[in-house]
């Protein structure tokens, strides 16, 4: 990791820009600017209702923080296939953690990645939704909440890309593609898996319903970056 002297007279050097509008960043931004953060469309209350009825059939809350328009999809495909784990820190911090801070008052929150295959992680080199996660921690923990970033899940099998797929083989692919670990949420924190793009929902209902059958009193929140249409 780079200590903050030489991460500032990198700075300096090699400055960075915003990965959306190309503007140069402040020492206090990273990955993209505070304004075109603020400009990223946010889903709709009408659309988060939708998901509330496909979270009841396993007993969570289920919602998105932003559509799936031409802007997000691109900063979405770049957290997925371009290796930016900055990026990913930084909508998990300003964009997951508010959305959270408004939807939720829990005190203690888990935050549980959707895991990827060891053969997919090796070929991507990081998962994106376990620095959302790590991202959104920072964000949670600023604002005064009990936050931790814990993986209670591993991916099973190696499976195909979902991107192709119709909606109801999605739900086939993701059905059994998830086990348990050893490790264990405490007793009363709220559970808020994280995945970066939702579709159908099929791969958060899977892995919800993994640790409810563990535990079936687990608060349990379903939360994506981005919904796709």
């Amino acid at each position: 990791m780079v200590s903050k002297p030489l991460s500032f007279l990198t700075r300096i050097v090699f400055p960075s820009q915003c990965h959306q509008c190309g503007t140069l960043l402040t020492l206090h931004e990273q990955s993209v600017c505070q304004i075109c953060l603020d400009h990223l469309p946010r889903t709709t209350h009408l659309l988060n209702q939708q998901l509330q009825p496909l979270g009841s059939t396993i007993g969570a809350c289920f919602s998105a923080a932003l559509s799936f328009d031409g802007e997000v999809q691109i900063l979405c495909y770049a957290l997925k296939y371009g290796g930016n784990y900055p990026l990913a820190q930084c909508l998990g911090r300003h964009i997951l953690a508010p959305h959270l801070l408004k939807r939720t008052s829990a005190p203690h929150l888990i935050l549980c990645p959707i895991p990827i295959h060891p053969r997919r992680l090796r070929r991507r080199g990081y998962n994106q939704s376990l620095f959302l996660a790590r991202g959104c921690a920072l964000g949670l923990q600023a604002a005064g909440r009990s936050a931790q970033v814990m993986e209670l899940l591993v991916k099973r099998e190696h499976r195909k890309s979902q991107v192709n797929f119709s909606q109801f083989t999605r739900w086939g692919n993701a059905a059994g593609a998830f086990a348990l670990n050893d490790q264990r949420a405490p007793e009363g924190a709220l559970v808020v898996l994280i995945d970066d793009t939702l579709t159908t929902g099929s791969s958060l209902l899977a892995a919800g319903e993994l640790l409810k059958q563990r535990n079936p009193k687990m608060p349990l929140y379903l939360l994506a970056l981005a919904k796709e249409d």
